[in-house]
């Protein structure tokens, strides 16, 4: 990762912070975001939500908002009552509303972490609440599904091979879609199947697993590859992406959209990459992982998030009740003959 240069902040060292109009300070954020190399996605969640907030503050305030309007206890109160009569109205969905906290909560960080904001004035998880999300998860992908994906595709087909180690490699590693997009060539092991991730969401690396299955997929694309590659007069570089095109360009999230798009076709349901991930880790609880180590495997910070992350779906959980079902595991004693 390139070194994070210095931000703009600094600038207004010598001056009153708080009269810092709010819309400077977003472009700041972004200029940190971009220095970190975060995702164009990434860029334009905070890009949408910030002016949102922005909006907001300076409806309330009457004029063009700055950091005092942000750290006023008493209108950010007024501002998160009004998106609370948004969710109440139906302007906005539950799922809505956290997106807007976790937004302002990043940038908020970003301000403390400037030393623009101190720490013990934070608006965000101290004055306004964390709402609760209560969007009901999508139910994972189940067995009955996952065993019938390779009846869809042809491994003889370049075009179905590059489909299935994307779709197998999100299941086994359990990765975002950014990471397997960004994941190259020199981090995966094709002799144990391990694939290291150095470019996290949550900062750090780790190391993920593929399956066996998977593993021969991943070494048979990538010798098709290079195949392919030496006919136009070429050859794979360390440094190129593990999963490319067809025509051999980077994977974006755009194509791998194309890639679950086609998977939802064939399979008659809605499927997106952090379905597949969501799927992973249930199928990895119920395999008997301890949720310690699939909260490193998913990248968690905190084993809370992996607990609010990762519910059983509810055929799991009606299986395991079945086995374990309280009178089918009683030893019944034996039935005596009818007394006389």
């Amino acid at each position: 990762m390139a070194p994070r240069r210095p931000p703009l902040i600094r600038a207004y060292r010598e001056v009153d912070v708080t009269h810092i109009v709010l819309e400077d300070l977003a472009l700041m954020h972004r200029d940190a975001l971009e220095a970190d190399q975060k995702s164009p996605r990434t860029l334009r969640f905070y890009e949408g939500r910030q002016l949102i907030a922005i909006r907001d503050l300076a409806r309330l305030a009457g004029r063009p908002p700055t950091l005092a309007d942000w750290l006023d206890r008493e209108l950010q109160r007024r501002r998160y009552r009004d998106i609370a009569e948004r969710e109440r109205s139906g302007q906005w969905r539950r799922a809505t509303t956290c997106c807007q906290y976790r937004a302002d909560a990043g940038w908020e960080t970003f301000l403390v972490r400037e030393g623009l904001v101190d720490p013990g004035e934070r608006i965000m998880g101290r004055v306004i609440r964390r709402p609760k999300d209560t969007t009901p998860q999508k139910a994972p992908v189940t067995v009955d599904l996952l065993r019938q994906i390779p009846r869809h595709y042809d491994e003889d087909r370049y075009e179905h091979l590059t489909d299935l180690v994307r779709i197998y490699a999100l299941v086994d590693t359990l990765v975002r879609a950014e990471e397997l997009c960004s994941i190259r060539i020199d981090e995966y092991d094709r002799r144990t199947g391990t694939v290291r991730i150095t470019n996290p969401k949550g900062g750090g690396s780790r190391a993920v697993q593929l399956s066996r299955y998977t593993q021969r997929l991943v070494n048979r694309y990538l010798d098709v590859r290079a195949a392919r590659a030496r006919q136009r007069g070429d050859g794979l570089l360390p440094g190129d992406p593990l999963f490319a095109t067809i025509h051999d360009t980077k994977l974006t999230y755009g194509g791998l959209k194309e890639t679950m798009r086609r998977l939802s076709e064939r399979l008659g349901r809605p499927i997106h990459a952090h379905l597949l991930r969501h799927t992973g880790a249930v199928r990895l609880l119920v395999n008997g992982m301890p949720q310690i180590t699939l909260q490193h495997v998913l990248g968690h910070t905190t084993l809370e998030m992996t607990r609010r992350y990762v519910k059983l779906s509810e055929e799991e959980t009606l299986s395991a009740h079945r086995s374990y079902a309280v009178m089918d595991n009683l030893a019944r004693p034996p039935q005596r003959g009818r007394e006389r």
